[in-house]
């Protein structure tokens, strides 16, 4: 069975929050990632505990491979993990997008606010790629299970 995110998605204006060094936004609506953390606040759309989310990360670009994964937290750098972006492919044309389920890491933290998401380089990047996360949005399934 095939679910649906309703179209409750809000497509989030990307805000640097105490980002250190090169990460961090370099104009509204992108994220340009570099050796330090990378911190974004996203508004949480209206949701029951419980209920199914997805948290997007697209129009990933870069000018060069950076040869390390990026991992994607939820809730600050202590928060979970929700998986791992790459621009392995990205350069030569490949995914420019990742898609992780945030639903159950939503229901662990306060409702109604701002939620804060880190994206952290494993290892060290090529100095050389200027990788960047396009759009960050995060949808609900509001028609339930």
């Amino acid at each position: 069975m095939t679910r649906r995110l309703a179209p409750i998605a809000l497509l989030a204006v990307l805000a640097a929050s105490g980002c250190a060094g090169e990460g961090g936004a370099s104009e509204p609506g992108r994220a340009a990632l570099g050796a330090a953390p990378t911190s974004l606040s996203v508004q949480v759309p209206a949701r029951k505990a419980g209920e199914p989310a997805m948290l997007v990360l697209s129009d990933l670009s870069t000018n060069a491979q950076p040869g390390v994964l990026y991992r994607v937290q939820l809730g600050g750098k202590s928060g979970p993990t929700l998986g791992y972006v790459n621009f392995f492919n990205v350069a030569t044309g490949g995914p420019a997008s990742f898609s992780f389920e945030a639903g159950a890491a939503l229901d662990r933290l306060p409702a109604g606010r701002p939620v804060e998401i880190v994206i952290t380089p494993e290892g060290a990047p090529d100095p050389a790629a200027r990788p960047v996360v396009g759009k960050v949005s995060l949808s609900v399934n509001a028609g339930g299970k």
